[in-house]
């Protein structure tokens, strides 16, 4: 008992550690230039974001605003395992605009993150 004690002492910093950042959108934010297709260049894994990215390679994310102007919509993601001729990996989502156009709450894997936010890349609630 006492050692799960001390294991869930030591995860709460990190946890909430990983809720604290919300930097502002890009002033020149449009969800026109944002919608569409885009292609992974690079990787930064956060301890509690992408977990359904992880061992995967040539992601790409696709944009669907429900609305140019006021912007949210669906998101979808897919790479392949390990290797570019690997299995598919797939996952799919909704946006929701938090307080101002390009800062989102993404909600993927109700199973798993009821909320997840974009911009910490955490599951939230």
């Amino acid at each position: 008992m006492a050692m799960l004690l001390y294991t869930i002492i030591l995860l709460i910093p990190v946890i909430l550690a990983e809720k604290c950042l919300h930097p502002p959108p890009s002033p020149n934010y449009s969800n026109s230039l944002y919608s569409g297709r885009w292609y992974e260049v690079g990787k930064y894994q956060t301890l509690g974001g992408s977990l359904f990215q992880q061992g995967t390679v040539c992601t790409i994310a696709t944009y669907d605003p429900y609305d140019l102007e006021e912007g949210g919509g669906d998101i979808g993601y897919s790479s392949r395992q390990k290797t570019p001729s690997g299995d598919f990996v797939n996952a799919t989502g909704t946006l929701t605009v938090v307080d101002e156009p390009g800062h989102f709450l993404q909600e993927l894997f109700s199973w798993f993150c009821w909320s997840f936010s974009s911009t910490t890349n955490s599951c939230l609630g």
